[in-house]
Order: structure tokens, then sequence, then C-alpha cells
């Protein structure tokens, strides 16, 4: 886990406990970092179940900057039947 996916996490009531989850960009960032199979599989499901509050410049500046970009074009393609608003 990066600084930045630190810095963005969020903090949820669970039971009475708190715990912190990392916003969906980091997730979809990471798996398409790490890119196994299962990984691009993971990053397409969230990127559709989350598409409604996604902070698509965040998604794109960060794959971006880690070359990544091309890989998130070719997974949004992928998804873009499955998506309830492919603006």
């Amino acid at each position: 886990m990066d600084k930045r996916t630190l810095k963005n996490r969020r903090s949820v009531d669970f039971e009475g406990t708190l715990i912190y989850l990392a916003q969906p960009e980091d997730v979809i960032f990471g798996k398409l970092l790490y890119g196994s199979d299962q990984d691009i599989k993971d990053a397409e499901n969230i990127y559709v179940r989350q598409q409604a509050e996604l902070n698509l410049p965040y998604l794109y500046d960060i794959c971006e900057e880690k070359g990544l970009r091309q890989m998130l074009d070719e997974m949004r393609k992928r998804v873009e039947p499955y998506l309830t608003d492919s603006s």
C-alpha cells in the first residue's frame, strides 16, 4: 500500500470497530498494477459496481503516472456493455 492509498482511505464503523478501507480507485489501480488474470477481473467488477461513485480523473491520473493508462482504457472498453452510463 502506498502513501496515496493511506491518505485517501476512508473509515467505517463496523459493529463498533473502526476499520479503514481503500477507495475503489486505489483498489482498481492496485489490481491493474499487479495484473494477474484474477486481479484484472476484480478491477473490472469494482469498476462496474462502483462506476457512479468513481473519481475518474483521479483514477486516470494515477494510472497515467504509473504507465497503466492503456491497460485502464482496455479494461473500460471490455466492461462498457455493463455500464449504466457509458459516457
